[in-house]
């Protein structure tokens, strides 16, 4: 017999459950042969002062982690170029994790904040230029690549700290300029591969009312854009 603490759990896993499956579908009926985008659907479900004020702080605040961003990852970079630095395999991880986040805040971070933090009219899009076929798949790809490379370069270095720190004997064949250019490299390659499915999922269309272009997945790779 389940007592009232042992059932919480399934009950809140039933719970979360169905809310994944609300929430796809949703998802799946927006902007897919509708008269409304995600963006339009969503809001239904919101209060409108909370999605106010959320929209000012990404308008606001966005601008500032881009320029601190920006100007952080390019003094770090300078630094682990230099010619002292350079000698140490960490400064090819680090300099590459400094690149990767500099592409990052160019092709995601300043991109979202031109398309949705700029205050414009409904149905107007702030930068045409960024909802046109071919522009669209582009920032896709750069957008997903550096994210997934930050991410693992990070992994990569803490891996190698760690067989640095560990497994001192084991440290001259991994943690050596040579091996960090590879697995840096490798890490580019296996990034690319894996963002590159997005701009086939993606394309321009003409959503809303309004007929405003937005870049979205298409409608033929709706459930496989989700799951991906």
């Amino acid at each position: 017999m389940m007592t009232k603490g042992t059932s919480f759990i399934p009950d809140f896993l039933s719970d979360f459950i169905n809310e994944i499956k609300i929430n796809q579908s949703e998802y799946l009926s927006c902007g897919n042969g509708s008269n409304l985008t995600c963006d339009d659907q969503w809001p239904t479900n919101r209060d409108s002062d909370k999605r106010s004020i959320w929209s000012d702080v990404f308008t606001y605040v966005t601008p500032v982690i881009f320029a601190v961003g920006i100007t952080g990852n390019t003094i770090s970079l300078l630094v682990f170029l230099t010619k002292n630095m350079r000698k140490l395999s960490a400064s090819v991880y680090l300099a590459a994790l400094s690149t990767a986040d500099l592409m990052a805040l160019v092709f995601y971070v300043l991109v979202e904040w031109i398309r949705k933090g700029i205050p414009i009219g409904s149905g107007q899009v702030t930068a045409p230029f960024f909802e046109s076929n071919g522009v669209c798949q582009i920032i896709l790809f750069m957008s997903y690549s550096f994210r997934f490379l930050s991410a693992w370069l990070v992994a990569c270095f803490t891996l190698e700290r760690y067989i640095g720190v560990c497994h001192p004997l084991k440290r001259k064949d991994v943690c050596n300029l040579r091996s960090s250019k590879r697995i840096v490299f490798l890490a580019v390659i296996v990034s690319f591969v894996i963002a590159s499915f997005r701009p086939w999922l993606s394309e321009v269309l003409y959503v809303g009312p309004n007929n405003v272009p937005s870049c979205t997945r298409r409608p033929e790779h709706t459930n496989l854009s989700f799951y991906l």
